[in-house]
């Protein structure tokens, strides 16, 4: 298992840490560079830190919005599927069908095709003739 951390919330942290090297170096760190001076890189840390907390808003809203969709359309799961049950039993042509069977889709939040899934990471190390005869057993 990987232990390192990754992402925009440790990228910020570990800009904190360089910032505040600088800082700690004060008189003596003075670069000629204007965006590498220590105010410039406080207002870069501010920035950051302040769109890094947009950012975490609004995933929060986005989050809850989401969650609230789900649960307002979990009980039409069962409604639609009876819809388009009797939709095919009326004898409608199959196009009209299988219109109705996407849209059922889109409203379940199914995929037409499921995801293709790796083969487990044991059948990795077998050799290629045997992979090949398995290969059908894992669709």
């Amino acid at each position: 298992m990987a232990t390192s951390e990754t992402g925009h919330a440790k990228n910020v942290a570990n800009f904190e840490t360089l910032n505040s090297f600088c800082t700690g170096y004060g008189a003596s760190y003075n670069p000629n560079n204007n965006s590498i001076k220590v105010t410039s890189l406080n207002t870069l840390l501010l920035n950051s830190q302040n769109s890094l907390k947009s950012v975490n808003n609004a995933f929060t809203a986005s989050s809850n919005t989401i969650a609230a969709r789900e649960i307002a359309f979990a009980p039409l799961s069962k409604l639609v599927t009876r819809v388009v049950n009797a939709l095919a039993a009326s004898g409608v042509p199959k196009q009209i069908t299988d219109n109705a069977r996407t849209i059922a889709r889109k409203l379940q939040g199914k995929r037409a095709n499921p995801k293709i899934v790796p083969p487990p990471a044991d059948t990795r190390r077998l050799p290629p003739e045997t992979l090949l005869l398995i290969s059908p057993l894992l669709k």
